[in-house]
């Protein structure tokens, strides 16, 4: 991931780890605040699917299946991070995984239409070039 700064004479780019903590604080919180276990709703019980959940686990796989609910996501999850728990989520476990999440996420296809589906990759990307 590379971030562009206009600068005196042009552009420059930099890689996020070379970005100041604050902007690395400030893109992490732009793509998970959706996490706060407070605003997950659930329908009869059964906890609500978010596309959010789906950006997580494209961060670590290709996942193109559909997912029924927000209990299959989590255990789909904890499956490929150890110890996941979406109340205490940490932005560096899901860092290097950001433009393959971006990239697979890209390739699923339009929300809502498609299960599982997520439109998280346009933030990523307008935060890279905010034109």
């Amino acid at each position: 991931m590379k971030f562009a700064h206009q600068g005196p004479v042009g552009d420059v780019l930099f890689e996020l780890a070379e970005e100041s903590t604050g902007t690395q604080q400030l893109l992490g919180l732009a793509i998970f605040t959706s996490h706060d276990a407070a605003l997950l709703g659930s329908i009869d019980t059964e906890e609500i699917l978010h596309r959010d959940e789906i950006w997580l686990i494209l961060h670590h796989e290709n996942c193109t299946r559909y997912l029924e609910n927000a209990k299959r996501a989590r255990d789909h999850l904890r499956r490929l991070v150890e110890g996941w728990d979406k109340t205490k989520l940490a932005f560096a476990g899901f860092r290097d995984g950001v433009d393959t999440a971006t990239a697979y996420a890209r390739a699923l296809g339009e929300p809502p239409d498609a299960n599982p589906s997520t439109a998280i990759w346009r933030l990523v990307e307008e935060l890279r070039d905010p034109r």
